[in-house]
């Protein structure tokens, strides 16, 4: 069996919330309208019916982080004939925001779709984040809302936005450290760790657990030496449930020595 069918550029594609396998939030709702060329093939004595080719976005609008944005003409959809119907996606949504046209770009596939953000003029992923959150720039923001953005960015990190917004938040915040760690099916908990070195001997950094890790871990580390530090830390919060292979952390107070060769 070979079908081709013509696909007008009046079909319309809905959904009310793309989700990521193990992601805490949704990508945001849908509703496109597309156009293209598709061939249903079927091998004799196979139960299996593949779908080959393409579609082009016409119209359209994507709801992301509670902005509506318009779908940009000309993105594709490239079905590739494999057993799972799994698209290669190659959309971008655009909005207008401060001057600014906020780009949010869908690539990777349908079952494991990746976002990235992009801007023009050029900017950081984390300020156009704050752009499309906050509706002004990063450097612009308060304390609480600086925190807000940045569990933002761990939940859409956890997700399929690009790695690349955590050093770009990192940097947008001035922070020595920072790293965004996502939960998994073996027992790592999703974490935030951000740190900032005070004075050449002083060391904070703050670990924040989400889910059903809610702790907060704030560390001071001291060095007396270069093989000589004294460290403390303060842990509030615990555990929903036990994860295998999670470090047990308690407040305390240690002094650690570094022996070379």
């Amino acid at each position: 069996m070979d079908v081709h069918l013509n696909v007008a550029n009046d079909f319309v594609l809905r959904s009310n919330d793309l989700t990521v396998p193990g992601a805490p939030i949704g990508l945001g709702a849908v509703n496109i309208t597309i156009g293209g060329d598709l061939r249903l093939v079927k091998t004799a004595g196979r139960d299996t019916v593949r779908l080959l080719g393409s579609v082009n976005t016409v119209r359209g609008t994507y709801d992301f982080q509670g902005r509506r944005f318009a779908v940009l003409r000309d993105g594709t959809i490239r079905f590739e004939g494999g057993r799972d119907i799994n698209p290669d996606l190659m959309v971008s949504a655009q909005r207008a925001i401060q001057g600014v046209l906020a780009n949010v770009n869908i690539r990777g596939t349908m079952k494991k779709p990746e976002l990235e953000l992009s801007s023009v003029p050029p900017l950081e992923q984390s300020e156009i984040l704050s752009l499309i959150v906050f509706n002004q720039p990063i450097n612009q923001l308060g304390e609480g809302e600086q925190v807000a953005l940045t569990q933002r960015a761990q939940q859409l990190a956890a997700g399929a936005l690009a790695s690349t917004l955590t050093s770009s938040l990192g940097k947008a915040l001035n922070l020595t450290e920072f790293s965004i760690q996502s939960g998994s099916d073996a027992g790592t908990a999703a974490q935030i760790t951000a740190g900032q070195q005070l004075n050449a001997n002083l060391y904070a950094k703050l670990e924040q657990g989400f889910g059903d890790v809610s702790t907060t871990n704030f560390i001071l580390e001291y060095e007396f030496a270069k093989w000589l530090r004294l460290r403390t830390n303060w842990l509030q919060g615990a555990n929903a449930q036990p994860l295998l292979f999670q470090k047990t952390q308690d407040s305390g107070v240690d002094l650690l020595f570094t022996f070379t060769h």
